[in-house]
């Protein structure tokens, strides 16, 4: 399941509700602190469950894709790409949303799952191999009918973003138009963690 914010005209898809389970991770983390400073004995125990909440909200909750009026924001765990519709060629949904850009670059959306059942997606697969459907489509050719999936519906409602602004394509656009930026503070903090429950692990150990 992927969750639409609207703010404006601008729509963020999530793969979890970002703000109720950001609150429920910090209140975690903080027993989680607390809980050594009244017996130390539970520090390998606070700082290695402490790493396992944050590892599923890094990787569940905080990538989103951001659809402006005009640009694309693809929030993940450790990087975030912006382009602008002039520099989108396609998109595929196969487990996830890719964007293709021109020039051939590829951005994939973690917030974005294409398939949610395989089990289902097996089956549709299949009957849509029998009816000629092609899984991977150009936006110019997305309908809102053909949005099966979250990827798919992600996809459609960027077509639609595209119909109505009217963006020229052809010949516009330059692979330069993304611009990618690594999400430094996410990585300080997933490898403080890890050392630290690595340190914890040992600690106890000994």
């Amino acid at each position: 399941m992927v969750h639409l914010r609207r703010v404006g005209d601008v729509e963020v898809y999530e793969r979890l509700r970002f703000v109720p389970l950001t609150v429920g991770a910090g209140a975690a983390g903080i027993v989680l602190v607390l809980l050594p400073v009244f017996d130390p004995r539970y520090l390998g125990f606070s700082v290695g469950l402490g790493l396992v909440v944050w590892l599923l909200w890094a990787f569940a909750v905080w990538p989103r894709v951001t659809v402006e009026t005009d640009a694309v924001h693809v929030r993940n765990t450790f990087t975030t790409t912006t382009f602008a519709f002039s520099a989108l060629d396609g998109v595929a949904s196969g487990f996830t949303l890719d964007f293709l850009l021109r020039g051939g670059r590829r951005v994939r959306a973690w917030a974005v799952p294409g398939q949610q059942n395989l089990g289902m997606e097996a089956m549709r697969s299949a009957d849509a191999h029998a009816s000629g459907f092609q899984p991977v489509r150009r936006v110019a050719e997305l309908t809102v009918g053909s949005a099966t999936t979250p990827a798919g519906r992600v996809a459609a409602s960027i077509a639609r973003r595209l119909a109505v602004a009217g963006a020229e394509r052809d010949g516009v656009a330059d692979p330069g138009d993304a611009v990618r930026r690594v999400n430094v503070i996410m990585i300080v903090v997933t490898c403080l963690l890890v050392a630290l429950a690595v340190a914890g692990i040992a600690g106890g150990a000994s």
